[in-house]
């Protein structure tokens, strides 16, 4: 500053003589590069050194300074237009400086952002009105085998194989100023020439007449990830394949007993459409008041314990004969433990229902027929008694149940006889033919009884057999009587 000032003295003495009014002609630009260049601080001083030498030049013998009044206005516009200089000048470096920050915060700002272009693994495309490519990140350069090429030239249809321009263009002109972005999927081939699809994201921006500035194309490669919806959707179509033409119905209940889910058995049993069923009906409304009854009495306790089953209903749809059925089900609750739906499975049983009936039918008759008062038959397992009906018990003085783990020998008057009939009767049994014959035992009141016995065997596997036997008794004695 003090250079700048002694350069400014020199230059009024040489260029212009003392005497003359132009005192502060060289101070002026002085002062404002002081300011501008060395700061306010020695702006000022190079000021007050510059009007101290004009205060000199403006004094005898030079000037008279009581006298010429021009000169203290001299003065005095001297100090002020310096001091607006260096307010003005002030400003214009404190602004310098904010435009200099600015500038370097702008060119950092797009460093990072030219960096996050850079390291982008998505697809990155910029391109104008006419589809010009102005932008294209390393990912997007690399994807389409496009390094170190000149695209500025060239379109977007680049990135877009020939099969698929006509839908891509039928979506891209839907970019509308309120409607700025588009969705599409096309194949292209890498730089490898394999084909691969990929999911683009156009955003269009538009001036303030609606007029398009540019559009901007995310995209990344979603090849693996259609291959995997595409086995997603044959295996959800397998599942539903089986779902609905299980042998059986599956579905699910609300907490409100409510149909929430079906499979096709179950709509085909119940003769209704999803529409009609779903969140409107549940099985309850299918089967009798009776079976009514029942489910309202059990559907509280599967909300509490979760599990239910099985339970068999008459279930009567809309159409076709009645159906009788087996339910089995279980909970799924949410997060918070609450009861969100049932799984709930049902089979057709009405064959089985029916073949039960028939059984017990049979059964009954079997019975019947079995325990009598004349035919005493045995079931024996290993020489041992397992079963016996009334008619053995009267026949052997026995209780109600007294046979049953009896070993057979003790129906035996002697052990020889036990043994000799095991070896007369039981290998006719084994070779797969009946056996009959008479022989005497014992009452277990030590009484003798003649028996007519035949034979058979149930089963080679358990080694049952099967005895009926005929009290004799009486016959014998008709028959020495007879004879005698």
């Amino acid at each position: 500053a003090l250079a700048i000032f002694t350069v400014a003295t020199a230059l009024r003495m040489v260029l212009i003589p003392v005497e003359v009014r132009l005192t502060y002609a060289t101070y002026y630009p002085a002062v404002v590069l002081a300011l501008y260049f060395c700061g306010v601080g020695p702006g000022l001083l190079v000021m007050v050194f510059s009007s101290a030498v004009g205060v000199y030049f403006l004094s005898p013998p030079y000037h008279s300074w009581h006298s010429d009044r021009p000169g203290n206005f001299a003065l005095i516009a001297f100090v002020f237009t310096s001091l607006a200089c260096a307010y003005v000048v002030q400003r214009l470096r404190s602004l310098s400086r904010d435009l200099f920050a600015a500038n370097q915060r702008a060119r950092q700002s797009q460093r990072e952002l030219q960096t996050v272009i850079d390291d982008q693994t998505d697809m990155l495309f910029r391109f104008d009105r006419e589809g010009h490519f102005l932008l294209a990140n390393p990912a997007g350069r690399a994807a389409f085998g496009l390094e170190g090429q000149d695209l500025s030239n060239k379109t977007w249809h680049l990135l877009v194989g020939p099969e698929d321009r006509p839908a891509v263009d039928a979506r891209r002109v839907r970019l509308k100023p309120d409607n700025p972005v588009v969705v599409t999927e096309s194949r292209f081939r890498n730089p490898k020439g394999r084909l691969r699809w990929g999911e683009f994201v156009h955003r269009a921006s538009y001036d303030e007449d609606g007029r398009l500035l540019q559009v901007q194309t995310v995209g990344r490669d979603i090849t693996e990830r259609r291959e995997l919806k595409a086995q997603l959707l044959e295996i959800t179509a397998r599942m539903h394949d089986l779902y609905d033409s299980a042998p059986c119905a599956y579905y699910s209940l609300d907490a409100q007993g409510k149909f929430c889910q079906a499979n096709a058995v179950m709509l085909n049993w119940l003769g209704c459409p999803e529409e009609e069923l779903l969140g409107l009906l549940g099985p309850r409304d299918f089967f009798t008041p009776e079976d009514q009854r029942r489910f309202d009495e059990h559907f509280p306790k599967f909300l509490r314990d979760g599990v239910i089953g099985p339970l068999e209903f008459d279930l009567q749809g809309r159409q076709g004969p009645p159906r009788r059925v087996s339910m089995s089900a279980t909970a799924v609750w949410d997060a918070q433990g609450r009861f969100e739906r049932s799984r709930s499975v049902m089979y057709d049983i009405t064959e089985l229902d029916a073949t039960r009936k028939a059984l017990r039918q049979l059964n009954r008759q079997q019975e019947a027929m079995l325990d009598n008062d004349l035919i005493g038959i045995l079931k024996l397992r290993e020489r041992r008694i397992v079963w016996s009906n009334r008619a053995s018990e009267r026949m052997f003085a026995c209780g109600p149940g007294e046979l049953l783990g009896l070993e057979s020998r003790a129906l035996y008057r002697t052990q020889e006889e036990y043994e000799e009939f095991g070896r007369v009767a039981y290998p006719v049994l084994q070779a797969g033919a009946p056996y009959r014959g008479q022989l005497q035992l014992l009452r277990r009141d030590g009484r003798p009884v003649w028996v007519d016995v035949s034979g058979a065997l149930l089963s080679p596997e358990t080694g049952e057999y099967l005895w009926m036997s005929l009290d004799i008794t009486a016959l014998k004695a008709q028959q020495e009587r007879v004879e005698h």
